[in-house]
């Protein structure tokens, strides 16, 4: 039986083994909340975040002083699933801000974003209150209406819900 509202996460540290890490991890939930019709897409969009976040922090640490403090960095990966959406946050303390870039076809890299947005119903970023963002992607799941992000957010924050990913802010927007 589908869950009317399940959510999970991981925190993993920010390395090139994270995007593995994290398909395993949606896959997993996904399969246990029986949501088998969506594991495919879903791990794909959690592994193209989950790159570009690790990316994002491994640039930031490059830039860094010799002599400043460098904890081992983190990217956290939060599923929720509710009212006919299956909703993947990623967070990161870079202020990197996410692009789609339309790439030669010959290329190597650049079609992350291209790729979740073609994969799921909405996308877009938060800034973290804190440090960083918060990247997210929603999937409908099956053919019940799916909650759009701004609202489904804003209706999360007015009735005093927590945001799922610690310092999350409002939506600066969202790609459609």
């Amino acid at each position: 039986m589908k869950p009317s509202f399940a959510a999970v996460g991981v925190r993993l540290a920010a390395t090139p083994r994270a995007v593995g890490s994290a398909r395993t991890f949606v896959s997993s939930a996904l399969r246990e909340w029986g949501l088998d019709d969506i594991t495919d897409t879903a791990a794909v969009v959690t592994s193209e975040l989950v790159t570009n976040a690790v990316r994002a922090v491994q640039t930031q640490i490059h830039f860094l002083p010799v002599h400043a403090p460098q904890a081992s960095p983190l990217v956290e990966v939060q599923l929720q699933v509710s009212a006919g959406s299956l909703l993947i946050e990623v967070w990161d303390d870079s202020s990197e801000q996410p692009t789609v870039r339309r790439t030669a076809d010959d290329a190597e890299s650049g079609r992350g974003l291209a790729l979740v947005e073609a994969l799921s119903d909405c996308w877009g970023v938060c800034q973290s209150e804190t440090q960083g963002k918060v990247v997210y992607a929603e999937i409908c799941v099956e053919d019940a209406p799916a909650a759009k992000w701004p609202d489904f957010y804003h209706a999360r924050s007015a009735e005093g819900a927590p945001p799922l990913m610690p310092g999350s802010a409002a939506p600066e927007g969202s790609r459609h």
